[in-house]
């Protein structure tokens, strides 16, 4: 039996019949891929709706920095010669910073969010061979250029009602570059969140 838990989450329910969703993550398609440091997300899924097909990228994870709680981690760490190094704790922290861990767990959030389009337009224009028949037919069918695209990160231990915009607006603005080119929506939620609009039991 197939198992659809993610980072102690439940996704089966996206994979229920009519639902157009693919475990991308395992599947053979992508497993050709992934010694060369490509990334992915959990799951791919195609929403249909009465304006236009809803094309997700599904990434979950069980926790995220607190950055409303600084000193839980390393949001003081920056480069020697970084422009925005606080002469204080109590400053503002810089998300730009390659050594700071917010900015480091936005940037692996992108690179996959970022590889898993690629895969898919990969896969659109048939360059990323699927020869284990492995994705439903609407997923190839459907227009890239009907859909609109909406990355998702569902967090288990995230409560977006005490977030205030911190880390929505880090992810924000880390996926700017993908947000602004492909028009896409950003989506961040936890797992309270994720089971009202049917992703997790």
């Amino acid at each position: 039996m197939i198992s659809y838990k993610e980072s102690d989450m439940d996704f089966s329910p996206l994979f229920k019949e009519g639902m157009n969703t693919v475990y991308i993550e395992k599947s053979k398609f992508y497993k050709k891929f992934e010694p060369h440091g490509v990334k992915t997300v959990e799951f791919w899924h195609l929403r249909q709706s009465s304006k236009s097909p809803q094309l997700c990228f599904i990434e979950a994870k069980v926790s995220a920095p607190d950055i409303a709680n600084p000193k839980s981690h390393q949001d003081y760490v920056y480069c020697q010669d970084c422009p925005n190094k606080p002469e204080s704790k109590s400053s503002t922290f810089c998300d730009e910073c390659p050594k700071n861990t917010i900015n480091i767990y936005c940037s692996k959030i992108y690179a996959k969010m970022q590889h898993s389009l690629e895969l898919y337009v990969s896969k659109l224009l048939g360059i990323g061979e699927d020869k284990y028949n492995e994705f439903p037919a609407i997923f190839t069918k459907t227009r890239l250029s009907s859909c609109s695209i909406r990355f998702i990160l569902v967090i288990k231990k995230h409560d977006a009602r005490k977030d205030k915009g911190g880390l929505k607006a880090a992810i924000q603005r880390k996926l700017l570059p993908l947000r602004k080119i492909w028009n896409a929506d950003v989506t961040v939620m936890g797992e309270a969140e994720a089971r009202t609009h049917g992703y997790i039991l």
